[in-house]
Order: C-alpha cells, then sequence, then structure tokens
C-alpha cells in the first residue's frame, strides 16, 4: 500500500488563517505547509487555502469521485479555497468503494485510507458470506452494510447523527432498517451475523452484552 499521499481526511488546527498539527504528546501547535500523507487534492488545500478566523479545519476528498468538503470551527468562518470544495456542515463527498458509491459527510467517520476501507469491506464480506441476516453494529455510513453479499436482511445500528443520514442514504432500496443508537444501550435482534465495528477503545462490556443478545452464529469483529 502507498506510504505516501493516501489520507482523504485530515483534520487540522488552524493558526492565524494557516494550518497546523499538534506536537507528539502535545497541544502545542505546529504550522504546516505540506503533509506527506494527505491526499494530493488535500494537500494541495493546506499548502494554498486559507482559513480565516477558524480555529479548526477538517478537509476530506472523495477518491472515487474526486469531490472535496470543509468544515470550519466555528462554522460560519469564511474560508478562502477553490470553488469546488463544498463547504459547511452538509458538507458531503461520494466515495466509491467495491464499485458501490456512497455518501459521506464531513462529520461522518470513514476510513481514513480509501484501499484500507476496500481491504475490510472485502474481508468483512467474505467472513460474512452471502444470504444472511446481518445485524451491522457501530455501522458508521455503512460501508460494511452497503458491500455485503447479498444479505438477506440488515440492521444497522449507529450513534452519529452525521453518519445516520449518509447510511440511510446509501442503503436506500434495501432491505435494511437503520437504528440511531449507543450500540451498549440497544436490546439487540435475532441474527445470523453481527459484525462489530467499535471505536479503539473495543466493545467494552455493554457492546458485549448487546452482541450476544443478537443471538448469532458468527460474530465478524473488525478491530
Amino acid at each position: 500500500l502507498p506510504t505516501e499521499g493516501f489520507r482523504t481526511t485530515v483534520r487540522a488546527l488552524v493558526v492565524d488563517g494557516k494550518p497546523a498539527f499538534r506536537r507528539h504528546q502535545s497541544h502545542d501547535p505546529v504550522l504546516v505547509d505540506s503533509c506527506l500523507v494527505a491526499h494530493p487534492l488535500i494537500d494541495e488545500l493546506l499548502r494554498d487555502g486559507q482559513f480565516g478566523r477558524a480555529t479548526e479545519v477538517t478537509l476530506r476528498v472523495g477518491l472515487g469521485s474526486g469531490e472535496r468538503a470543509a468544515l470550519a470551527e466555528p462554522a460560519e468562518t469564511i474560508l478562502d479555497l477553490p470553488p469546488d470544495v463544498m463547504r459547511g456542515k452538509s458538507a458531503h463527498v461520494h466515495e466509491v468503494i467495491d464499485g458501490h458509491t456512497m455518501r459521506v459527510s464531513i462529520n461522518s467517520f470513514f476510513q481514513s485510507r480509501t484501499d484500507g476501507a476496500a481491504t475490510l469491506a472485502r474481508l468483512v464480506s467474505e467472513a460474512t458470506g452471502p444470504d444472511r441476516v446481518i445485524a451491522d453494529l457501530y455501522c458508521g455510513v455503512g460501508l460494511f452494510a452497503v458491500t455485503a453479499d447479498t444479505p438477506r436482511r440488515v440492521v444497522a445500528v449507529e450513534r452519529g447523527r452525521s453518519a445516520v443520514a449518509d447510511a440511510k442514504h446509501n442503503l436506500k432500496g434495501r432491505d435494511a432498517r437503520i437504528v440511531r443508537a449507543d450500540v451498549g444501550k440497544w436490546k439487540g435482534n435475532k441474527v445470523d451475523v453481527v459484525v462489530a465495528d467499535p471505536s479503539r477503545a473495543g466493545l467494552g462490556k455493554d457492546g458485549a452484552r448487546t452482541v450476544l443478545a443478537c443471538d448469532p452464529e458468527r460474530i465478524v469483529l473488525v478491530s
């Protein structure tokens, strides 16, 4: 896999209108004029963009579409960026994974590299198998539900408002139910397979309890 130019989302501090990263194990900002791991379409914004009175900025590119999006904090900050860059809380890009086009909003979690997302999607699909009833926990924008191999039915659970909206858009027309809930507080449904992709903290006791409440034949854990 490429070691440079792969990252499709970057979040940066802003100091006097220019981007900065935090020093290792510190809150101190370090001004940057380029980033080796950022996708070239993002690196261009880091090099040439003017971020005004913002304190932070999130930049995202859809590798499959070439679309770009930006969100400043505060959101109403005026940004001096190329006209193709969608801005604000409703900004989004489209990403293509395994032939499936998905909407990814600026505030929604998505894997930081597209080839990594595609690899995970393929591995999860193979582990899940075809014609299964699936619970996709911590579903995000619906990556694993969208790329699953002809599922019989899907229930997708996610607590992030932005990601839930994306998942509903991405799973439209499929036999899928999207539940906005904290996975650890959701009571669970009987399914054949549970796919779970929790944050770095892992499932925890509550998440594990929800997985068991689904009484699956198989659990596919993305760690």
